[in-house]
C-alpha cells in the first residue's frame, strides 16, 4: 500500500504522476517521433550530459526506460533512454518526444553527426582498441594531446576514483580507438612546475623533512608504497606525520592525485599515499581508494531494499530507472553524513519527500531522501559521521526506508553508490 504523503503538498506528485501517465502511454506506442530537433545526450542531465548526435524531427526512436526523477516538476524534467534509428543510444527528455508525427516545416534543418574537441589532462593516456582496461594498446598519448571525440560507450566505467564513459576519439587519419573520459577535458591543462610532469603544489606540501597532519578517521601506515602493500599500523586522525622519502611518481586513488611517501609517527615507521596528508589540517572521510563516503546508516540498523540500475517501478508499475539506492530501515533511525560537506539543498514538496543534499570537497553530492526529520539547513557545514536526519517514508515512497544517491552536482549525473560506499551487501561491482 503507498504510504501517505507526510509533507506540505501532493500538487509536485500529481504532476509527476500525470507526466508518468504520459511515459506510460508512449512506451504502449509502437511509433515514438521526436518533435523537437534535440541532441542525443550521453548522460541525462543538459550540464554533464554529452552530443552524441543530433535527433531529426520525426526520427522514430524507441524508449528502454525512464529515469526514477524524484524531483520532477513535469515532463521537461523527466529522462528517458532512447534508442536511435541508427542503434545508438542516450537520453532526452520526455518533452521533446510525442506518439503522433509532427508536421513537417517548409525549411529542413540540417545536422551533421556530432564531433567534439578534447584534451588528453593525464600525463600519459593509452588508446585502446576496445572500451575496456583489458583491451590491447594501441598507443599513448600525453598531456594535452587534441584528439576528436567521435562517440560514447554505453556503460560507464570506475577508474581511479573516477566513473566516466570510453570515448572513442580520432587522433589522426591513421589512429583512431578508444580512451577512458574520465582524462578528457574541453580545455588543456596547465601546464606542470617541475622537470617530471608532476602537478602544481604548494611547495612546502608532501616534501621530504615536513611534518603534515593525517586526514581521514585512521590511516593505515603499509610496508610499501602500494595500495596492496599489508598494513603494519594505522593513525588517528589529526595526528602529525614527519615525512622521511618521497616517491617521484605521481599517482591517482579515490579522486586524489599525489606521490607515496614513507612517514613515521610515534614507534610506527611505513608508507602511506600523500593525499591523505594535509596541511592545513582539514580532514575528509576515509582512506579507502576506492570508496570516499562512509555508510549513511549504522550498519546493524538497515538492510537493502533497492539496488541501483533498471527495475519496474514499485508504485507506477513502469520500466524505470533507479537512480540511487533503498535502505530499510526503522523510523526515526539516524541518518549520517557520508562524509564532510555543506548542505547545498533541502525540499519538502518532491518525490523524495523531505530531502538533503550535501556538497563534499570531492566534488560530488550526496542525497538523503524520505526523512520523516531532517537535522540540517542550507550553508549548514557537516563532518563524516554527524547526524543530519531521521529515517521516514516521506514523499513517493511504499515504506520507512532512506534514498541515498551519488551525483556529479545537484540534478547532475548519478552513479552508482555501491561504487563509492563500502556497503557490506553490495553486489560485486564487476557486476555493475
Amino acid at each position: 500500500m503507498l504510504r501517505k504523503w507526510k509533507t506540505k503538498s501532493l500538487a509536485p506528485f500529481l504532476s509527476l504522476f500525470c507526466a508518468l501517465a504520459l511515459t506510460d502511454t508512449v512506451f504502449a506506442a509502437e511509433k515514438i517521433y521526436v518533435k523537437n530537433y534535440t541532441p542525443l545526450l550521453s548522460h541525462p542531465s543538459e550540464k554533464a550530459g554529452t552530443p552524441l548526435k543530433n535527433l531529426r524531427l520525426n526520427e522514430v526512436v524507441t524508449i528502454i526506460y525512464r529515469e526514477e526523477t524524484l524531483g520532477a516538476q513535469d515532463d521537461s524534467q523527466i529522462w528517458v533512454r532512447v534508442r536511435a534509428d541508427d542503434g545508438r543510444e542516450g537520453f532526452v527528455t520526455l518533452a521533446n518526444l510525442s506518439k503522433e508525427k509532427q508536421e513537417e516545416p517548409e525549411f529542413q534543418i540540417a545536422f551533421r553527426d556530432i564531433e567534439k574537441k578534447m584534451y588528453v589532462t593525464a600525463d600519459a593516456l593509452y588508446i585502446r582498441n576496445e572500451p575496456s582496461r583489458d583491451s590491447s594498446e594501441m598507443g599513448m598519448l600525453v598531456r594535452n594531446t587534441e584528439v576528436m571525440v567521435i562517440k560514447y560507450s554505453d556503460a560507464d566505467d570506475y577508474i581511479d576514483g573516477m566513473s566516466a564513459k570510453w570515448a572513442r576519439v580520432k587522433v589522426s587519419d591513421e589512429l583512431e580507438g578508444w580512451m577512458f573520459a574520465g582524462y578528457l577535458s574541453e580545455t588543456p591543462r596547465a601546464s606542470a612546475t617541475g622537470p617530471n610532469n608532476e602537478p602544481k603544489e604548494d611547495p612546502n606540501h608532501i616534501l621530504s623533512g615536513s611534518s603534515k597532519t593525517v586526514k581521514p578517521p585512521f590511516l593505515a601506515v603499509r610496508d610499501e608504497p602500494t595500495r596492496f602493500g599489508t598494513a603494519l599500523g594505522r593513525i588517528k586522525q589529526g595526528k602529525s606525520v614527519r615525512i622521511l622519502e618521497r616517491r617521484e611518481s605521481w599517482e591517482s586513488f579515490a579522486g586524489l592525485r599525489s606521490v607515496w611517501v614513507r612517514v613515521r609517527y610515534d614507534d610506527l615507521e611505513g608508507w602511506v599515499f600523500g593525499g591523505f596528508l594535509s596541511s592545513a589540517g582539514y580532514t575528509m572521510s576515509s582512506d579507502s581508494f576506492d570508496k570516499p563516503f562512509i555508510l549513511p546508516l549504522d550498519v546493524d540498523h538497515y538492510r537493502r531494499t533497492g539496488n541501483y540500475g533498471k527495475r519496474v517501478h514499485p508504485i507506477f508499475k513502469t520500466a524505470s530507472f533507479h537512480t540511487g539506492v533503498d535502505l530499510g530501515a526503522a523510523e526515526g533511525t539516524t541518518i549520517y553524513a557520508a562524509a564532510d560537506g555543506v548542505v547545498e539543498v533541502e525540499s519538502d514538496n518532491t518525490g523524495y519527500g523531505i530531502l538533503t543534499v550535501v556538497r563534499h570537497p570531492n566534488g560530488y553530492v550526496t542525497y538523503y531522501g524520505h526523512q520523516i526529520k531532517r537535522y540540517k539547513s542550507v550553508g549548514d557545514k557537516v563532518v563524516a559521521g554527524e547526524a543530519i536526519g531521521q529515517v521516514g517514508s516521506t514523499g513517493n515512497s511504499t515504506g520507512d526506508h532512506l534514498h541515498f544517491e551519488v551525483r556529479k552536482g545537484y540534478n547532475d549525473t548519478h552513479f552508482n553508490p555501491d561504487l563509492y560506499v563500502p556497503f557490506p551487501e553490495a553486489p560485486h561491482n564487476d557486476e555493475n
